[in-house]
């Protein structure tokens, strides 16, 4: 007990002495426009031959007492400012951390100062160590698969910076919780994302899509916001109501939903939605995403734009977002042992429903298939096999 104390101490001493006094301004760039961060000097740490619970006690204790907590507020008024979703502002705070000790000097350093922003953020997370990495976790009430988790007292804590390791790093050996609490920190992390923010100065790339439809070929031509890329390149697997109803960027919103709903304007619902089938199903290429990222990965529906090509799934998530924005019809995504497709309410006679919840939905399959489909026909191979109803969506007006 007493050698610990002596060693926290000493952790503490290192910590304070090193510290230089520099009121030069830093900055950053987000969401194509800079922010200032204020002086970051005086955060700057030298860097340690290995981090023990100790030594994080004594960061945080640290960081306290130089007014890191300061520039936190910063960073808080600048989320509700923009409207920024818990992801988004995450990605702040990593910018953040960034620019004080970049990941590449010494990850050790880089993830403390990530996980003392988002704590002191009122987020409630935990910090373990596994032989010479440390595992950033956060609690949330949200499903993500994929990503190495624990529970306490009844909550679920996932890991942050998965990412930075192997993937074929399944396990991270024993890990020990280093036991070091920022006070205050009791806000869930959310994995939702409602909203999309204006960005300035942006890289856009222009996309062209095009597909024919009853002997008739349409061209589009897509602003898409390179930024979106960056922004959701860690993007965990998500539940399917999560990543579905993530919304586009202003830019790409702008340049497609209008040329769509020009191209259907003398369009009945049921053509409608046969046509905006058509649209995900031959604007883009196939390719399964262990064959394309080498692992599961479900794209948003800007995602799905901005990458070449694309699986079921994503394909799905576009159709139900480009349906729920153009019509705001009810709609159930159906799993199947191996593919993820769409039905819709469209109260239409003449085929076959599948009945929900005292509704009927008519199936929209949007990924090409061995047979042409129209509203309402499933794929033969599909046919026979059983599938869950994961999510339905219900419009809140009609």
């Amino acid at each position: 007990m007493l050698q610990a104390m002596r060693n926290g101490f000493l952790c503490l001493v290192m910590l304070t002495f090193i510290f230089h006094q520099d009121a030069r301004s830093e900055s950053i760039t987000f969401l194509g426009e800079p922010m200032e961060l204020g002086a970051l000097q005086p955060f700057r740490l030298a860097k340690p031959d290995v981090i023990t619970a100790d030594y994080i006690r004594a960061f945080r204790d640290s960081m306290d007492q130089n007014g890191l907590d300061a520039l936190v507020q910063r960073l808080l008024t600048y989320k509700q400012d923009k409207s920024l979703d818990d992801w988004l502002y995450y990605q702040l705070l990593r910018k953040t951390a960034f620019a004080i000790c970049p990941k590449f000097e010494h990850y050790g350093l880089y993830t403390l100062y990530k996980w003392y922003l988002l704590g002191h953020s009122g987020y409630e997370t935990a910090i373990s160590l596994s032989e010479n990495n440390l595992l950033f976790y956060v609690r949330t009430d949200d499903q993500v698969y994929g990503i190495p988790f624990f529970e306490r007292e009844g909550k679920r804590f996932i890991c942050l910076n998965r990412h930075d390791f192997p993937e074929e790093a399944n396990g991270f050996g024993e890990v020990m919780d280093a036991g070091v609490f920022i006070a205050g920190a009791t806000k869930p992390f959310s994995y939702k994302i409602q909203h999309i923010p204006a960005m300035q100065d942006v890289a856009l790339e222009s996309k062209h899509l095009g597909f024919e439809y009853k002997n008739k070929k349409y061209e589009f031509e897509v602003k898409l916001n390179s930024e979106v890329r960056t922004l959701f390149r860690n993007y965990p697997v998500a539940d399917f109501e999560t990543y579905f109803n993530i919304p586009l960027s202003h830019e790409t919103y702008s340049s497609l939903i209008p040329a769509l709903r020009n191209s259907m304007r003398n369009m009945k619902t049921m053509e409608g939605i046969d046509f905006l089938m058509h649209f995900t199903r031959y604007s883009f290429l196939y390719k399964e995403d262990q064959k394309y990222f080498g692992k599961e990965k479900r794209l948003s529906p800007e995602q799905t734009l901005l990458y070449e090509q694309s699986d079921c799934d994503d394909r799905a998530a576009l159709f139900f977002y480009l349906v729920k924005e153009i019509y705001n019809l009810p709609m159930i995504v159906l799993l199947y042992p191996t593919h993820v497709t769409i039905a819709v309410e469209l109260n239409q006679e003449g085929h076959r429903t599948i009945e929900y919840q005292g509704r009927k939905y008519s199936v929209c399959e949007p990924t090409p298939q061995a047979e042409e489909l129209g509203v309402g026909k499933i794929p033969k191979h599909l046919r026979r096999q059983s599938y869950d109803i994961v999510y339905a969506y219900q419009p809140v007006s009609r």
